[in-house]
């Protein structure tokens, strides 16, 4: 899509409901397997306070590893968008922190760097829905328990002897002379 002049949106109270291509989405795709378009529902105009606001939504299927069990798990991500826009980072600092503010250094700004940095902060840290039922918990818990008989067993490794005995003896002997 191309670039967007969010106040002139705001000014028109415009509504842009469209789907990206993930493809355009260069950061979050890092993060794992794309399955179809993010979904952009975005709504311009003013808040209670006269401020310039984007308000809406994104919603994106991805599949993403469990770093637990290292099983691919689909997931639907929805980001939540509520930004006020502010031409300066000092007029930024006055927001009240419950609304996140979009400081704009041009006028246009395109789709995808509006509503990326949403997306990926709405990505689950845990992927499996349960973690008691991750996809590789038997073998998790296996290694877990092999772990700790291995913990509780005294060490039966023949002693090895001390290389530094041969310099006691050595100081032991020229104490004694």
């Amino acid at each position: 899509m191309d670039a967007l002049s969010p106040k002139k949106l705001c000014r028109k109270q415009s509504l842009i409901d469209c789907r990206l291509s993930q493809n355009e989405l260069v950061r979050f795709n890092e993060l794992g397997r794309s399955e179809g378009e993010a979904q952009v529902h975005l709504q311009f105009g003013k808040d209670d306070t006269g401020l310039k606001s984007v308000v809406g939504y994104v919603t994106a299927q991805r599949s993403l590893e469990c770093p637990r069990c290292l099983q691919w798990v689909s997931k639907n991500i929805r980001a939540d968008i509520d930004l006020r826009i502010v031409e300066s980072d000092e007029r930024a600092g006055e927001l009240l922190s419950s609304v996140d503010p979009l400081v704009l250094d041009a006028e246009e700004i395109s789709l995808s760097e509006l509503i990326e940095d949403d997306l990926i902060l709405s990505v689950p840290l845990r992927m499996c829905p349960e973690p008691d039922n991750c996809g590789r918990m038997e073998q998790i818990e296996e290694i877990q328990a092999q772990l700790k008989s291995a913990e509780d067993e005294p060490d039966q490794h023949e002693t090895k002897p001390n290389p530094f005995a041969v310099l006691a003896q050595l100081k032991e002997s020229t104490e004694q002379k």
